[in-house]
């Protein structure tokens, strides 16, 4: 019993250990193969959330020459909505939604992409307003994360 368990890690680990797998955006792949980089990042309003989309994004941008080049414009916003009370009047259930308006324009500055790109959360109300502050922050740099991730596929798919 002992050797077949043995024999069946060892085939599990032969299998996944070859299966080929490489990150979508490793920075290899970014720098030497996709040849594209962001020249400017603009935002309408200077806010906190502008400034973690500003982090995302500083790692696409190069001063290489040789790269397909690009401007973003980006008109982020945040809207915090309640969806449900208690009876009391007190809220439940709270939407957390970022809209942005993003315009990608190449090194001519002729408008190339725009689109307004929306992604939200549902979230319970929590007694701690510190632990609800926080799990806003964490939740607003996952739907970031998520909007960046597809302006990256955007501007991929432009190459």
């Amino acid at each position: 019993m002992k050797k077949i368990y043995i024999f069946y890690i060892l085939f599990i680990f032969i299998n996944l250990s070859s299966c080929g797998y490489n990150p979508i955006f490793s920075s290899k792949d970014i720098d030497n193969n996709l040849g594209i980089s962001i020249k400017d990042i603009k935002f309408k309003d200077l806010n906190q959330t502008n400034n973690l989309f500003s982090q995302k994004l500083k790692f696409f941008q190069k001063d290489e020459t040789d790269l397909k080049q690009f401007n973003i414009f980006l008109d982020i916003k945040n809207n915090k909505r309640i969806i449900s009370k208690n009876k009391v009047g007190d809220p439940e259930t709270y939407n957390l939604e970022i809209i942005a308006n993003v315009e990608i324009t190449n090194y001519e500055n002729n408008i190339v992409y725009s689109k307004m790109l929306k992604n939200n959360k549902n979230y319970n109300n929590l007694d701690n307003k510190f632990d609800l502050k926080q799990e806003e922050n964490i939740i607003i740099n996952n739907l970031a994360d998520e909007i960046v991730n597809e302006i990256i596929s955007i501007l991929f798919s432009m190459q």
